[in-house]
């Protein structure tokens, strides 16, 4: 086939179409596909991130190294450029709010992690090469792989245990104070395995001795009695726990408008109080948030209210009532 005459030219064209389009589609899944409630049953729910930006970008930059320099003269250079580039993306992960889907989560790490040590391989390959025929190197690969990837899931396993040991003024991001939140959700949904049992009650009594205020009856207090019946909440109890120490949170970052969300969010999935989440939400808007953040408030509040007008068509009761009214009240 001849460059740039016959059927060349339908190929680059067709090329160029799909890469148009995998640019598009990628722009758009990682600008608008998010959600900042961690209830989302949307799998790939997460705040918005760059990070995905960035890897897609380095994806092209592949392609496009592999048609510049086809004579390879600065293949070294490239793979060990590639391969910190990738070390740099593991230590974001290890750093960001991750997807609110554990298994999901874990998939993206996994994938970041093998792709890491792909660069890895490939640059300790290319710097030793010899010019034979070698498969040492694709040995090494595939046989390391699924340990590197059980590495990588373990490394933010500990530093899940490390949010565990902080109490709430310890944290100095509300972002941190998030991601601590989402690490109890997932101990309180998982909480027939012996470690998350273990690891909620080290939790609970590391709570009440730091915060539990006297002759108060809180949902913590009944939890410990509950363990020390040997007994298992209901589930709204835990989230009545996770609700007060919310408050804690926002007590600490008062303006914080992802608190403010987390716990609106909080109150009507898993507190099934509609009211409450409404009202934290108008609370929200008060401080300024940025965009996405506003899309969220709008969405939700929308949302919220729909049920509620729902609920007051199909309540006899409460039948003419204007639940707007009620609401601004």
């Amino acid at each position: 086939m001849e460059c740039y005459s016959g059927s060349y030219i339908g190929f680059v064209v067709v090329a160029v179409l799909g890469l148009i389009s995998l640019i598009a589609t990628s722009l758009l899944f990682n600008l608008l596909y998010t959600d900042l409630n961690p209830c989302s049953t949307i799998p790939f729910a997460a705040p918005r991130s760059r990070l995905n930006l960035f890897k897609l970008a380095l994806k092209i930059i592949v392609v496009i190294y592999t048609v510049a320099d086809d004579k390879r003269t600065g293949d070294k250079a490239f793979i060990a450029i590639y391969a910190i580039l990738w070390l740099f993306i593991l230590a974001l992960r290890y750093k960001q709010t991750p997807y609110y889907n554990r298994s999901v989560f874990k998939t993206i790490i996994a994938i970041d992690s093998i792709i890491f040590w792909a660069a890895i391989v490939g640059c300790i390959h290319a710097f030793i090469d010899t010019n034979g025929r070698d498969e040492t190197g694709l040995f090494y690969l595939l046989f390391i792989c699924p340990f590197i990837a059980y590495g990588a899931i373990d490394i933010i396993q500990r530093r899940d245990n490390i949010f565990l040991r902080k109490t709430i003024k310890q944290f100095k991001k509300d972002t941190d104070i998030e991601m601590y939140v989402n690490v109890i959700f997932n101990l309180i949904e998982t909480r027939e395995r012996p470690h998350s049992k273990m690891a909620l009650e080290g939790l609970l009594k590391f709570y009440m001795r730091n915060y539990q205020k006297k002759d108060v009856v809180s949902a913590s207090a009944v939890l410990a009695n509950n363990f020390y019946k040997d007994e298992d909440a209901e589930e709204k109890v835990w989230y009545t726990w996770v609700k007060e120490i919310m408050v804690d949170a926002i007590e600490t970052h008062q303006k914080s408008t992802r608190l403010h969300m987390l716990y609106a969010y909080i109150q009507r999935e898993k507190l099934q109080n509609k009211f409450k989440a409404l009202y934290e939400m108008m609370i929200t808007e008060t401080y300024k948030p940025n965009i996405e953040e506003e899309f969220s408030i709008f969405r939700y509040k929308n949302l919220i209210e729909e049920e509620m007008v729902e609920n007051d068509i199909k309540n006899n009761e409460s039948k003419g009532i204007d639940v707007n009214q009620i609401v601004a009240f």
